[in-house]
């Protein structure tokens, strides 16, 4: 045992104001021990503490006294026997609900217990069970059961701290959607400065960054906005726990003291010095140089902007008392110009910044069990337009986390999923649980939503009059007769800035990103059963809000079937396809996987027509103005883009399998199989051109050989198939002029020129 342990221990000179403490907090951790009451005074009756212990071999309750006493014990300690034998005594435990005897006897020391004095007690109280606890055996109970103790300055700051930690814990697992500890995932986020009456200016100043630390390094009085999900429980959570850490308390005599917004309004008032006299209590030793007090959530507050102000004005006041106190408080974003007003006044308002695409993934691969999630997020998240719109922030990177945990599919087809759990939380799943919204008013919003979204769409707006959203909430409920506060509800869609963008200037409203608009435009197409399937689906003015609507469906073959059936007036629907089917496909990846094969081939074989269609003499298509190697490169991307994923790998397979095994292989056909081979070079398939390489090298058209060769380099190919092939052509290049030139052609000539030159004859 370290010495200077046990010299600490028998350093301690006050029973009452050091040891006991000390046992309050040590005692409830011992093994079996169920219970702690503390009894000093005038009715302890002999015994400090009475301790209630399981005795899990017969499966009861036995009741322990302790006797603690500062200094050495000795022969002669009469104290130590008047207080044996007021063990004896009945006593109550529980506020007096149940009456017990001590069946054993506990006497504790900070200092030695002599043999003569054990000895001595042993034979005059032979019929009683008492054992002795030494200061050396108490500092090893201290190093087993509360090694904290060493390091705490005093215990009931010790304490303390480790109370509001465990608050903050209780925080970060509130928050954090998941089932992990919040120390696993958690990713330090910065804070950029909202300036005052600069905000509007139109030479805005540079942005400032800053830590949470360093704003408290700078402001006394802060308040964090942002929206829904980005993080402000959390970080306040996680800046409380670094703060309570005993080592930085030492080192700083700073102590954090945390609030939430409603339990401040509640049961204190607003009034922050009685709150935190409160608070600390039972801790009278604390003798801090800085109270740090956060105060959580004031958007939760069942109260209008002005009561917030008046809240806000109380804690300024209440605080004065308190010396040199800091004062930290989040909110939603505040879009009331009077509140921004009032709080310029006194307050530094931060936002949280964004977290970087690097941030995300590292935050997703931290959560998500899959060990493979990593990777694929770099792969896919370059390929995928919808996750780079979502609102970068913990929560978006968690709900995708939880996504890609339920389901083994790509990013794209995740994307609906996670939208949908999304808008879900934003529209008011979170509120509903803090009582802040009822299902009725989530209901009403959500096909409000539904109906904005359709009518801004289908003409082509970018924004509405605050009196036509009114229209729209009037119309869904006046017809079902709900008797819904119109105006509340008005007021609550304001309040979803994660989705909505209020301009109270114009008085209007929109959707924060047109993706939100798509989602729940195909949410109305899945509600009233409406979508017409046509060519107008692959429109890129349309094609996410399909998306969207197929990945609701999911397991939709009917869909798929009628896709497939569609005539195209144009030629830009044709090209259009290649750029969005795959994702469409990937949007409904329960529905069985024939249908998505025989979908797929079509659109391989759409891609080889526009090719072999454009590079044929006398086109008048605007893609004729391009090389064909250009034009081969074009469509390949697209392919690749939209298809390499492994979710594909079987069907592309079986398609190539289908072509190869054919007894003549049609010139349509090569392209397609160039294309099928070069999304198969995408997946990491050294092998991917090898058989069409080896079995029709020679017949092989010239810029299909182009294209293999250019996209195995591209892709980095390891396949001594393909080395030889472009070794071997590039030889052929250099000693045959004619085939120098032809390549030459295909590289730099537009394809449109054979029509000039055609008519020129």
């Amino acid at each position: 045992m370290d010495a200077s342990k046990i010299t600490r221990i028998k350093g301690l000179t006050k029973e009452v104001d050091e040891l006991h403490p000390l046992l309050r907090v040590l005692i409830p951790r011992l093994p079996n021990i169920s219970n702690c009451e503390y009894r000093q005074g005038p009715s302890e009756m002999g015994a400090d503490f009475v301790l209630t212990k399981i005795d899990e071999t017969l499966d009861h309750q036995e009741y322990i006294g302790c006797i603690v006493k500062i200094g050495q014990i000795k022969q002669d300690h009469q104290e130590i026997n008047r207080q044996i034998e007021e063990c004896e005594i009945e006593r109550t435990l529980e506020g007096g609900k149940k009456k017990i005897y001590l069946s054993e006897i506990w006497i504790i020391s900070n200092d030695s217990i002599t043999q003569g004095a054990q000895d001595k007690i042993h034979h005059k109280y032979k019929n009683k069970n008492i054992k002795f606890i030494s200061g050396e055996k108490l500092s090893a109970l201290i190093d087993k059961h509360y090694p904290e103790f060493w390091k705490d300055t005093n215990i009931e700051t010790g304490k303390y701290l480790r109370e509001i930690t465990e608050i903050a814990e209780n925080i970060c697992k509130n928050t954090n959607l998941i089932d992990l500890p919040s120390s696993d995932i958690y990713i330090q986020q910065e804070l950029i400065k909202i300036e005052k009456s600069k905000r509007l200016s139109d030479h805005p100043p540079k942005r400032q960054v800053l830590t949470l630390e360093k704003a408290l390094l700078l402001h006394d009085l802060i308040i964090i906005e942002a929206m829904m999900g980005t993080g402000k429980s959390t970080l306040i959570a996680q800046t409380v726990k670094r703060l309570s850490s005993q080592e930085n308390y030492n080192a700083t005599k700073k102590l954090p003291v945390l609030f939430t917004a409603q339990e401040l309004s509640k049961k204190y008032n607003g009034d922050l010095e009685a709150a935190v006299s409160d608070l600390t209590k039972d801790h009278k030793n604390i003798s801090p140089n800085q109270h740090i007090i956060f105060i959580d959530g004031l958007d939760e507050l069942k109260t209008s902007n002005k009561e917030r102000a008046d809240f806000l004005n109380i804690i300024l006041s209440t605080s004065k008392t308190i010396p040199n106190c800091k004062i930290i408080i989040s909110t939603r974003t505040i879009d009331d110009p009077e509140l921004e007003t009032e709080l310029d006044k006194n307050f530094c308002r931060l936002k949280l910044s964004p977290l970087s695409m690097s941030q995300i993934i590292s935050l997703v691969d931290r959560i998500c069990q899959n060990t493979t999630v990593k990777f694929r997020l770099q792969k896919d998240l370059n390929k995928s337009h919808l996750l780079k719109v979502l609102p970068r922030t913990p929560i978006s990177a968690i709900l995708l986390a939880k996504v890609l945990n339920e389901s083994t599919q790509e990013i794209p087809s995740t994307m609906t999923e996670l939208y949908d759990k999304y808008i879900e939380l934003s529209l008011g799943r979170w509120d509903m649980k803090k009582g802040l919204q009822s299902q009725q008013e989530y209901d009403v919003i959500h096909n409000t939503s539904m109906n904005l979204a359709e009518f801004m769409l289908t003409n082509s707006l970018q924004e509405i009059s605050i009196g036509d959203l009114e229209n729209l909430i009037s119309n869904y409920t006046d017809s079902r007769n709900l008797k819904t506060d119109k105006t509340e509800i008005l007021n609550k869609i304001a309040k979803k800035e994660e989705i909505f963008r209020f301009n109270n200037v114009r008085g209007t409203i929109s959707f924060r990103h047109r993706t939100f608009a798509e989602y729940f435009y195909a949410a109305k197409l899945c509600r009233d059963n409406s979508a017409l399937i046509n060519e107008e689906i692959y429109d890129l003015y349309w094609a996410n809000a399909y998306f969207f609507y197929i990945g609701l469906k999911r397991d939709c073959p009917e869909i798929l079937d009628a896709i497939d059936k569609i005539e195209f007036s144009e030629e830009r629907y044709r090209v259009l396809k290649v750029l969005n089917n795959g994702n469409f496909l990937l949007a409904a990846y329960l529905t069985p996987y024939v249908q998505i094969g025989k979908s797929m081939q079509l659109s391989f074989t759409n891609a080889a027509e526009i090719f072999d269609d454009i590079t044929k003499d006398n086109c008048d298509s605007p893609l004729a103005q391009l090389p064909q190697a250009q034009l081969l490169c074009v469509l390949t991307k697209l392919l690749c883009d939209t298809f390499s994923y492994d979710f594909f790998e079987d069907a592309l397979i079986d398609r190539c399998y289908s072509i190869l095994t054919k007894r003549n292989i049609e010139d349509i056909e090569y392209i397609e199989l160039f294309f099928l081979n070069s999304v198969r070079a995408s997946l990491n398939k050294d092998n991917a051109f090898d058989t069409l390489i080896k079995d029709y090298g020679k017949k092989i058209p010239l810029s299909l050989q182009i294209g293999i060769i250019e996209h195995s380099s591209d892709m980095g190919l390891n396949s001594s198939i393909v080395k030889r092939y472009t070794k071997k052509f590039h030889k052929g290049v250099k000693t045959n002029p004619s085939l120098r030139k032809s390549v030459i052609d295909l590289y730099e000539k537009p394809m449109q020129e054979k029509e000039i030159n055609s008519n020129k004859s």
